[in-house]
C-alpha cells in the first residue's frame, strides 16, 4: 500500500515535468504557465489561464491610452485609431508555449489603413503604396503591445509601379548680365543636381562648397532667386532668405533671394520623408531649375496679397558747371516697392488647410536727382565788380573764397586788413570806409543759401 502512494507522487511529479506543450498544475486544480513565459509584454509565469487573460485585457487597455500610431506624408499626419485593432485572447493564450516569448494575435482592417492613407493623399496614390506590407508593420507593433508613439511614413511603402515626376519648374532669362552669361554657361555646361534630402536643411553656400563651384556673388545671387522661385509652391520651409536694396533685373518681384558669399546665404528645408532633386541646366541663354521628387498630397498655390508702388521724390541741387537754363539728370530715379505673397494649402477635396506668408518684401525708392544752374544774384553790385567807388582803399587782391552757403573765410591784404567771417553773399559784398558791410539779401539769394532750398517737391 505504501508502495502505491509513492508511485502516485512519481506519476504526478512526472506529469508536471513531462506533461506537454504547456506546463499546467493539475495537482492543485488549475493550469498554469511555467516559469520564464511572456505573452506581448506579459511576464505569465505561474499564472493560470484565466488570470493571463486578465492581465492581458489591462495590458491592452494601458496599450491604448499610451503613445499614437501615425502615418506620414509630405508633413501631413493621420492618427491609426488603436481602437480598430481586434484582439483574440483565447487564441492567443492556447497558442502561447510554455518558457518563450509570445505575440498576441491581432487583426487589423485592410480597410482602416486605406483610409488613414486616404486623409492626407489622394485615391490616384495609393496606387503607389503597398498598403498590406503598411497593415503587417502595424500589426506588428499591436501584437507585441510596444508602448510609445510610432510614425510610418508612407515614403517606406512604395510599391515598385510608384515613380517620381516633376513637381516644379521654373526659368531666368531676362536681365541677365554678359558675365552672368558667360559664368552660368561656362558652370552648367552640362546639368548640375542639388539633393534635398528628407526632414534636412539645403544651404546653396555648402552646396557650392561641396561642387567645388567658384562663381560670382550676382551668379549666386541668379542660382538663389531661382531655387526660391523654384520651390515657392510646395512645402518646402525657407530659413534663410536676403534681398538688395533695389529689385536686379533678372528677379521676380517677391522671389529674389540674394547671395554674398561668407555672409549671405539661402538654405530651405525639405520637411517631407522623401528625397527630392533639383536640376540645374542653362540652355538658349536661360538658367532652368525642375524639381522631380514624389507627388506632394496637397494643392499649394502662391498668390499676390499686396503689391504697391511707391512714387520717388525730386531732389534738385545746384552747381555753377552747369549753363543758366540748363537741368542735368544725375539719377533718373525708381518707384519703390512693396510686395507680399501667400502660400496657400488645401487638400484632396479643396479644404484649405493653412496660409502662410513666404515673402514680405519692400525696396524703398530711388529719388530722381536734378542738378541746375545756380540761380542768378539780384544784388546791386555784380559778381566779380572791382570798381568800389566809395571804397578809399581797393581790394584787388581778395583772396577770400566764398563757399555756396555765403560764408566769406577771405582777408584783405594790407593797406585794408580786413578778415571777415561774417555771412557773405556768395557774390561778394562791398566794404566802404575800410570796413566790411553785409548787404541786405534777397529772398532768392536766402532761399538759395538756405539748405531746404536744394530740394524740390516730395
Amino acid at each position: 500500500m505504501q508502495g502505491m502512494k509513492w508511485l502516485g507522487v512519481f506519476v504526478v511529479g512526472a506529469s508536471l515535468m513531462y506533461g506537454g506543450v504547456k506546463g499546467y498544475d493539475h495537482f492543485w486544480g488549475e493550469e498554469r504557465f511555467t516559469h520564464e513565459t511572456m505573452i506581448a509584454n506579459q511576464v505569465v509565469a505561474n499564472v493560470s489561464k484565466s488570470n493571463a487573460e486578465e492581465q492581458l485585457v489591462q495590458a491592452i487597455s494601458d496599450w491604448k491610452e499610451d503613445g499614437f500610431l501615425y502615418v506620414e506624408w509630405a508633413g501631413q499626419l493621420n492618427v491609426v485609431s488603436k481602437e480598430d485593432f481586434e484582439f483574440d485572447l483565447p487564441s492567443s493564450i492556447n497558442a502561447a508555449q510554455d518558457g518563450t516569448s509570445n505575440t498576441l494575435q491581432v487583426a487589423l482592417p485592410l480597410q482602416v489603413v486605406t483610409s488613414a492613407i486616404q486623409t492626407i493623399t489622394d485615391d490616384s496614390f495609393i496606387q503607389q503604396v503597398d498598403v498590406p506590407k503598411l497593415q503587417e508593420h502595424l500589426v506588428d507593433v499591436a501584437t507585441s503591445l510596444e508602448n510609445g508613439t510610432f510614425t510610418f511614413s508612407l515614403q517606406d511603402y512604395f510599391n515598385e509601379s510608384a515613380t517620381v515626376e516633376t513637381i516644379e519648374e521654373t526659368v531666368i532669362q531676362n536681365g541677365l548680365s554678359f558675365s552672368v552669361q558667360q559664368e552660368l554657361r561656362e558652370l552648367f555646361n552640362t546639368d548640375r543636381e542639388i539633393n534635398v534630402l528628407p526632414m534636412d536643411i539645403t544651404s546653396l553656400a555648402n552646396w557650392l562648397m561641396s561642387e567645388e563651384i567658384e562663381i560670382s556673388d550676382e551668379s549666386a545671387s541668379v542660382i538663389a532667386s531661382l531655387v526660391n522661385q523654384l520651390i515657392a509652391a510646395t512645402n518646402f520651409e525657407i530659413k534663410e532668405r536676403h534681398i538688395s536694396p533695389t529689385l536686379p533685373t533678372y528677379a521676380t518681384l517677391g522671389y529674389e533671394a540674394r547671395f554674398e558669399k561668407e555672409r549671405m546665404d539661402y538654405k530651405w528645408l525639405n520637411p517631407n520623408n522623401s528625397k527630392y532633386v533639383i536640376t540645374l541646366s542653362f540652355v538658349n541663354n536661360m538658367l532652368r531649375a525642375e524639381l522631380v521628387g514624389a507627388a506632394l498630397p496637397t494643392e499649394i498655390t502662391v498668390e499676390t496679397n499686396r503689391n504697391e508702388t511707391f512714387a520717388p521724390k525730386k531732389i534738385v541741387q545746384y552747381s555753377p558747371t552747369v549753363r543758366t537754363g540748363q537741368t542735368t539728370v544725375k539719377e533718373v530715379g525708381e518707384q519703390g516697392k512693396i510686395i507680399e505673397l501667400v502660400r496657400t494649402v488645401k487638400d484632396s477635396s479643396g479644404e484649405v488647410i493653412k496660409k502662410e506668408t513666404i515673402s514680405s518684401d519692400f525696396y524703398p525708392p530711388v529719388h530722381r536727382v536734378e542738378v541746375k544752374a545756380l540761380v542768378a544774384s539780384t544784388s546791386t553790385t555784380p559778381p566779380g565788380n572791382t570798381d568800389n567807388t566809395n571804397n578809399t582803399g581797393e581790394q584787388p587782391n581778395n583772396t577770400g573764397s566764398n563757399n555756396p552757403n555765403g560764408n566769406n573765410t577771405g582777408t584783405n591784404p594790407p593797406p585794408n586788413n580786413n578778415s571777415g567771417t561774417g555771412s557773405q553773399p556768395p557774390t561778394g559784398g562791398t566794404s566802404n570806409d575800410n570796413s566790411n558791410k553785409q548787404e541786405e539779401k534777397s529772398d532768392a539769394d536766402k532761399e538759395r543759401e538756405s539748405p531746404e532750398g536744394l530740394y524740390e517737391g516730395k
